[in-house]
């Protein structure tokens, strides 16, 4: 096993730096793209997404995935098969998911009951695989979708850079990891946001929550992309619309909770179960390298300490420092159009600075960086999403090959001076991006 770790390691790394060479060689070449790529498009984009799932799809033949995320996901869709939805988490010995992705494996658990499929099989792990593939699909489809409605200069290479891209591959087809499925709900909320549809801001949000708790980290960024609608819009619109919005998004929520609610005599079964999964890794860093594995903060508890000061301390300042400085820089930007780079830098400084965070929890930055690109482009927001994948891939690719990593390991500790010194390049990118922005108005 540990073998088959080492060589996808170095699978990822290889393409990695393919990947990287091709950004470096082509990134110059947009206005060139954009105009070959101006002749059967479509044809271009229908081979780029069909190169793209094969990819995946042997990517995942040739590793079956991370063997407790994968564990997690067949248990769960057989447990949605057997019980259903009514009596799932009384049946289960562990089950930290709220229903939102449950719903989606639970065609996954009928086919593989159907089938009698058993785990060790190739097809199980597929299967299994299938909606973050379908997910990294629709996300790419989205993008290139809002880059050419925006007039961009080559909507078919942004859509390339994503799919392509070693950080998602890594991620969907060979981890399984479902971080790309709320973050599809991320990017839908976010251009919501940009075209003032409250209504299904709201309901993205609340879609995005029913599939992982890790939502609850864009709260922020849909507060201050309300607060842009409160400016732009007369009053009494905006009380219609957040009373419609509201109700319709708590509709939406309690509509998919609904199958699970009942059996269930606790009404506040819900929530606790959102506080119990994100208190349910009480350490500083969980394979992140961030500043918390700096201070020798990796799988230590987060009540050890670093100078006098626990890491659970430490983290809750730096997540702090993080909502307070984009929400600072969100006030001080008089228009919208810098909403995505605020949603990246957040949830990059939450990440590098916070506690309790897991090696994939930045992975919806590099989707917000994605978004900023398209309403405003400029060169170095595709350097940092470049730069970023590549720390992500990294990481990620450590953790395969070894399930715990610690501070005192070199390359651990190159990768979070790394991740610091990056975030603080993008707060001042960010910075300035503000106050371009407030000087053009």
């Amino acid at each position: 096993m540990e073998n088959e770790f080492q060589l996808i390691a170095n699978i990822i790394l290889l393409l990695m730096i393919i990947y990287s060479v091709i950004y470096i060689r082509t990134y110059k070449q947009l206005t060139l793209l954009s105009t070959i790529q101006r002749t059967s498009s479509k044809t271009k984009l229908a081979l780029l997404l069909i190169s793209g799932i094969c990819l995946r799809i042997f990517l995942a033949f040739f590793y079956t995935g991370h063997p407790t995320d994968m564990t997690c996901w067949s248990g769960w869709a057989l447990g949605m098969a057997n019980y259903g939805p009514g009596s799932f988490y009384e049946s289960m010995q562990f089950a930290d998911y709220p229903p939102g992705y449950l719903l989606i494996l639970w065609p996954i658990g009928i086919l593989l009951r159907l089938t009698e499929l058993p785990y060790t099989h190739i097809l199980h792990s597929i299967l299994l695989k299938l909606p973050i593939i379908i997910f990294d699909l629709l996300t790419t489809l989205l993008i290139y979708y809002y880059a050419e409605k925006g007039q961009h200069k080559s909507p078919l290479l942004l859509a390339a850079f994503f799919f392509f891209n070693p950080a998602v591959l890594l991620t969907s087809s060979i981890w399984g990891q479902v971080d790309i499925v709320f973050s599809f709900f991320v990017i839908l909320m976010l251009i919501s946001l940009y075209n003032e549809r409250l209504l299904y801001a709201s309901i993205a949000f609340v879609l995005g929550l029913l599939i992982k708790p890790q939502m609850f980290l864009f709260g922020p960024i849909f507060v201050i992309g309300y607060y842009y609608y409160c400016k732009e819009k007369p009053a009494q619109t905006v009380l219609k619309q957040t009373l419609i919005s509201g109700l319709i998004a708590l509709g939406v929520f309690i509509l998919i909770c609904l199958p699970f609610l009942i059996t269930k005599k606790d009404p506040l079964w819900l929530f606790k179960l959102y506080f119990s999964t994100m208190g349910s890794y009480p350490y500083g860093s969980l394979n992140a390298t961030n500043f918390i594995a700096i201070i020798n903060g990796l799988w230590a508890p987060d009540t050890a300490t670093f100078l006098g000061l626990s890491y659970k301390l430490i983290g809750l300042v730096g997540i702090l420092f993080s909502i307070g400085y984009t929400a600072f820089l969100a006030i001080k930007d008089s228009t919208k159009n810098n909403l995505a780079l605020y949603g990246a830098l957040m949830i990059t400084g939450i990440f590098t600075l916070g506690h309790h965070m897991h090696e994939r929890y930045i992975f919806p930055a590099l989707v917000c960086l994605i978004l900023a690109y398209l309403y405003k482009p400029h060169k170095n927001t595709l350097h940092f999403f470049v730069y970023f994948s590549v720390l992500e891939t990294l990481n990620m690719s450590l953790v395969l090959t070894d399930s715990y990593l610690f501070s005192y390991q070199l390359m651990p500790l190159i990768l979070s001076y790394l991740q610091v010194i990056g975030y603080i390049l993008l707060c001042i990118y960010s910075y300035q991006a503000c106050k371009l922005s407030k000087e053009a108005i």
